[in-house]
């Protein structure tokens, strides 16, 4: 063999070789390739992803993770179909999710998702984006197994199965102790949510159907079935910040919860999240009343004819639960001194109350006082000549 051949076949080998190593790389490296793609950054307002997809071995065989650690077989529901798989996968609030699907070496799904309710926008980061899926587009896929053509029947529909929305939202119920019963009870859903797809503020890829026009201002939809409640809420003085906005689900689940009226959370976990009162929470003595019945126990959340939303005016609130008081009349704490008066010595823009002694919600002093020392708390007010009468 001469020279020119000798190199031709040497060259010839090295870009086999060349083409060899980079055919290895990419059978090697897919996943990796994948694991690398653009992530997308996900708003979800539902507590969980459901992910539909295909697979090549059994559906016990799929890894998924949250923020790279495997989720509990416990905390996912898994049903294989025909020609589809389907896997729900829990989210945490008000945080964010590394969510992954894989398959064996496959990497079949990964979005970062960020769960939070669609009126507490202010939680999620800019950089993601709002999940809206009833769109036609998005809504294709499923057409084949699912009807997602709004019917006559839909708005009240003979049983919950008959529902449109039944067959993919009934897991949203599971679980849930508290349930309105327009929603979780009878679906009828479509008194809320429009049918017709429509344009919003989150519609990114197309108009969206099934969507609250209201926005965060349901009440008119609420008042609907609860008149007596818009009577009641039109004939207060004072009214709290949600009612005024018109935002129930400020407060409340429409669908269900697993706290007494729909509450989002634990009464007082709720009012201290808006009022910052952790601290209050936190102080040696708290008021029994707050402690077994949180903030509900003495202020109406929707609204009032007295100040602060109290049932009654202070001092006859106080009396609710502390008649010997009342019955001293103004011989506390010594004879003949006042419980109420026109003016607080201290704070002139209020009345003389209870509260002007004693701190309603907790104190680090015996007896609620707003001092340490008895003798303290009395020069406040008796000082200089300045006294109550």
């Amino acid at each position: 063999m001469n020279k020119h051949s000798e190199r031709s076949v040497r060259m010839m080998v090295k870009v086999l070789l060349i083409v060899f190593t980079v055919i290895i790389f990419f059978m090697s490296d897919s996943t990796a390739n994948a694991e690398h793609r653009e992530i997308r950054k996900i708003w979800s307002s539902e507590s969980h992803i459901t992910w539909i997809g295909t697979i090549a071995g059994p559906i016990e065989n799929l890894i998924i993770t949250i923020n790279n650690k495997p989720v509990a077989s416990d905390k996912l529901i898994l049903n294989e179909y025909t020609e589809s798989v389907h896997v729900r996968i829990p989210l945490e609030y008000g945080v964010s999710s590394l969510v992954s699907v894989v398959d064996g070496d496959h990497l079949l799904f990964k979005e970062d998702l960020f769960y939070a309710s669609t009126f507490e926008e202010e939680l999620v980061p800019e950089e993601y984006e709002f999940n809206t899926f009833h769109t036609e587009r998005n809504e294709e896929p499923c057409l084949a197994c699912h009807r997602l053509e709004v019917q006559e029947n839909d708005k009240q529909p003979v049983s919950p199965a008959e529902s449109i929305c039944f067959p993919c939202h009934k897991q949203k119920f599971s679980g849930i102790e508290f349930q309105h019963k327009a929603a979780g009870v009878n679906w009828e859903c479509l008194n809320c949510h429009q049918a017709e797809a429509v344009e919003t503020d989150y519609s990114i890829n197309g108009p969206i159907k099934f969507v609250i026009m209201e926005g965060m201002a349901v009440a008119p939809l609420c008042y609907d079935c609860h008149k007596d409640k818009k009577q009641e809420h039109d004939q207060y003085k004072y009214v709290h910040g949600p009612v005024a906005m018109q935002g129930c689900i400020m407060c409340h689940d429409p669908h269900g919860s697993n706290d007494k009226n729909l509450l989002l959370m634990e009464v007082s976990t709720m009012c201290i999240n808006c009022h910052d009162l952790q601290e209050m929470m936190e102080k040696n003595k708290v008021h029994k009343p707050l402690i077994k019945d949180g903030c509900t126990g003495c202020h109406d959340p929707h609204g009032s004819n007295s100040r602060v939303f109290l049932p009654r005016d202070i001092i006859s609130t106080c009396y609710i639960c502390h008649p010997k008081i009342e019955k001293l009349g103004n011989n506390h704490p010594i004879m003949g001194h006042p419980v109420s008066g026109p003016e607080d010595p201290v704070n002139h823009d209020r009345q003389f109350t209870c509260v002007s002694c004693h701190n309603p919600h907790s104190s680090e002093f015996d007896k609620f006082l707003a001092a340490d020392e008895m003798m303290m708390l009395c020069i406040r007010c008796h000082i200089n000549g300045n006294n109550t009468k």
